[in-house]
Parts: C-alpha cells; structure tokens; sequence
C-alpha cells in the first residue's frame, strides 16, 4: 500500500517492532524507459534481504514468502511510472507491505532487523517541508504550494491573477473591486483611473492589495514564500510584500511555461542555500 510522506505516517512506521522487518530505499531513474533497471535492481535488493533473513536463521522458505509482497509491487506496472526521484519500501509479516514515493534521490541501502529503518524517509520529508511559490510576470500572478517535490496552485479568493489589467491609467483599487469574487472564477474588472501613475506606482498598487491577500493566508503556517519572476518584478514585490518569510533571493526569469516539477526543483534549491 502506499502511503503519503507526512509525520503520521512515519510515526506508525516506527510504532513496528516486529522481526524480521525490511526496510528498502531505491533511488529512481528519470525516465520512465530506464524504470526497467530500477525493478530489477529492486528485485536484486528483495534478493538481498531474504539472504540476510536466512542468515539470521530463519529458513529459505520462510524468506521467500516474507520477500514475496515486495515483488509483488515489482510487477505492478502502475507503481512504477511515478515521476518520483526514489521509493522506501517497507516490509513485514504476515504480508504487509507499505511504501512511500520520494522527491529525492535516496541513498541505496537495504536493512534488516527490528523495526524499520524511518531516519532517511524523515531527512528527506524534512528538506522538502512545506513552502510557497508566487509566481508572477508582466501578464500573471499565481500562488502556489509545494509539498514533498510537488506544486498545486492556490485558488484564493481576491487573488488577482492578471497583473497586465493594471497599466498606467487604471485605478489597482477601483480594479480590484472583484476581490471579492468566489474562488476559482475570473475576476471581471471595473477600473477607470486617471493615468497620472507610471507602471511601476501602479505596480508597487497593485501588489500591496495582493500581498494583502497572501498575507492572511501564508501567516497560518509561517512557511517560506519564493518569489518566481524576473528582477525588476522582484524589486517592486519587495517594496511592497510585509510578509516576513519571504526569501531574499528569487527565481529569476519567466515561468509561465514550466512545468510544476521543474519550478519545485529550483525552489527546493534556493531554499537550501537562499539567505531568509
């Protein structure tokens, strides 16, 4: 079974004090071509544990029906096309079976014994805790989640999405009139300003009322905030974001096109060594 990579689960993992127990982690291939020699390192690795279990003095055919559920998931053709960088596999009688996908590349290892061995499973949940992305250009503004190598984009109410409604000559308050909008629906935008404001006023405007918005959900958790967005963008944010986690550095360039995984990746890279 498998099984989402939280604290909980982890915990309940730890809670087994059987013996033997098996505890697997497997690095991963990136493409899914290459996932043949990931199953049948996977297998090797399966091989490896019930030698141990023998060596232990359990007999062989003992081993073969403990390791058995293992290459049951070896030949589950849907397991294996995850887009995880690696597996921790756990195994223990009578049958049980529970894995976690990873968003990093773990260390190979197999371990016998009691209990499992959880330590890699929790540095690797810890390096990918939870954070934000907010990515913006002149035409987008979105806010997204990132958890365990993945990002969802938020749907907040308020949360104007299109920063290329506020040129100069249009008010940020009399546009954002629609903040009160339900969420996940379009904006309509009802502006007529003046046109005294160059871009950049209109800007430092428009994120303010955004930051607002953020703000009231980000100071829940406290998380990390990574800006995504070229320099000058970055500039005016920081002058006008009051949220205190927002990281110093940003993610420099467009990411209007980049697929989610890749946009994670980078974040979880600057967060390792971005100055807060």
């Amino acid at each position: 079974m498998q099984l989402e990579l939280n604290r909980q689960n982890i915990e309940n993992l730890e809670k087994e004090n059987s013996a033997p127990a098996i505890s697997i982690y497997l690095p991963l291939a990136k493409t899914l071509a290459a996932r043949k020699k990931d199953r049948v390192n996977f297998e090797n690795l399966l091989k490896s544990a019930a030698r141990k279990i023998i060596a232990a003095g359990s007999d062989k055919q003992f081993a073969r029906e403990f390791v058995e559920p293992g290459f049951k998931l070896a030949h589950d053709h849907f397991a294996w096309k995850t887009k995880s960088a690696g597996m921790a596999v756990f195994i223990a009688a009578p049958q049980i079976l529970r894995y976690f996908e990873l968003p990093l590349p773990p260390k190979q290892s197999v371990y016998t014994g009691k209990g499992f061995d959880t330590a890699l499973a929790k540095r690797i949940m810890e390096k990918c805790r939870g954070f934000y992305v907010l990515a913006a250009s002149k035409n987008r503004l979105a806010l997204y989640r990132g958890e365990n190598g993945k990002l969802r984009e938020l749907k907040l109410a308020g949360l104007p999405k299109k920063t290329k409604d506020l040129l100069p000559g249009r008010d940020p308050e009399k546009t954002l009139q629609s903040h009160g909008a339900p969420m996940g629906k379009r904006a309509i935008f009802h502006g007529h300003g003046k046109g005294k404001d160059t871009r950049k006023e209109i800007l430092i405007k428009y994120f303010k009322i955004a930051d607002k918005i953020i703000c009231r959900y980000l100071t829940k958790e406290n998380a990390p905030l990574v800006f995504a967005g070229a320099d000058d963008i970055f500039s005016i944010w920081r002058q006008a974001s009051t949220y205190p986690q927002l990281v110093k550095k940003n993610l420099k360039g467009n990411f209007e096109q980049v697929p989610p995984e890749i946009v994670s990746k980078k974040a979880l890279n600057l967060l390792k060594n971005a100055p807060r």
